[in-house]
């Protein structure tokens, strides 16, 4: 249309920014776009998303895997690899890029086994060494004039969360060697919160100090954003929850289940343990109220750095 202008988003990184278990028009990068495009009705649009469920930043750009469904949770390509597999580049206006839960490893946060200074020192390495290498990598391939957006994360499970068998059944589907179901205890799921408060506040932290030291180089083309979920919202259950749980029957309760469970690839095993996790994949993930909440984080967050984009 005449007198419009375009503008397009590239989305990067992992399972957070795919949107797991959501429908497009769900997903944090479709609700930024229509605050965007209700700001400046000029404004149109185009969303690229690179991102996949499972993807780590990874030390090198590893390719393999990209015609795999972003519901399908597996390490490749990583967010290194992703950015080399990106298109129409030098067309980007903003990118949304975010990393290093994979590299630090769900099944870690949730054991009671890892330990706090083990949590502390892999934030150090995989939210802010690697993140770093990430975006020097981006602001060197992207064009001078594009902005890009980091965000963070949230704990999977708070002091809010309730112990009941489907929390239970969580636990065992991802730290499956460490306990039974009826080993998770009160006194087990506070060393979990721990780690999950623990991940939280030093991989956000970690992400912050790598966009900031990045940013001396680059003239403020990177800005944080910490979704900021309370600790009652960072539960898997009730009406406050920002995420997606697992029924007491193990199943999970996204919109994209169904959809999910039929690209899930099978063995022959009888206890397929990478085909459980598939399936419950959306679990501990931003649902519809918690993907609204870094939407409207990540637009604040560009109001206040940057101007509107105008004709």
């Amino acid at each position: 249309m005449s007198g419009d202008l375009n503008y397009r988003i590239q989305v990067f990184g992992d399972s957070i920014h795919w949107g797991q278990g959501l429908l497009p028009e769900q997903k944090m990068a479709y609700l930024l776009k229509q605050k965007l495009e209700n700001k400046n009705k000029h404004l149109k649009i185009r969303i690229a998303s690179n991102a996949h469920s499972g993807a780590i930043i990874g030390e090198k750009s590893i390719k393999n895997d990209s015609e795999l469904n972003g519901e399908v949770p597996r390490t490749y390509p990583t967010i290194l690899g992703q950015i080399d597999l990106a298109k129409e580049i030098d067309q980007t206006n903003l990118v949304l890029i975010n990393g290093g839960i994979n590299d630090v490893d769900v099944t870690n946060i949730l054991n009671p086994i890892t330990t706090q200074s083990w949590l502390r020192n892999t934030c150090k390495k995989m939210c802010h060494d690697r993140m770093k290498i990430l975006l020097e990598k981006v602001l060197t391939r992207f064009p001078e004039e594009s902005k890009t957006i980091v965000t963070g994360y949230y704990p999977i499970v708070s002091e809010y969360t309730v112990l009941n068998l489907a929390l239970q059944l969580l636990i065992l589907t991802f730290t499956p060697f460490f306990t039974t179901p009826f080993a998770i205890t009160s006194s087990v799921l506070t060393k979990i919160i721990a780690n999950c408060n623990t991940f939280a506040k030093d991989a956000n932290e970690q992400l912050s100090l790598a966009v900031k030291e990045v940013n001396k180089k680059y003239e403020n083309r990177i800005v944080f954003v910490n979704p900021n979920f309370s600790a009652k919202n960072a539960v898997l259950t009730g009406s406050n929850s920002y995420l997606y749980g697992i029924t007491s029957l193990g199943n999970p309760e996204d919109p994209m289940a169904k959809q999910r469970e039929k690209v899930c690839p099978k063995t022959k095993k009888i206890l397929d343990l990478n085909h459980a996790k598939c399936i419950r994949a959306s679990a501990g993930h931003p649902n519809i109220k918690g993907e609204k909440q870094y939407a409207n984080e990540i637009f604040k967050a560009f109001i206040s750095n940057w101007s509107m984009p105008e004709l």
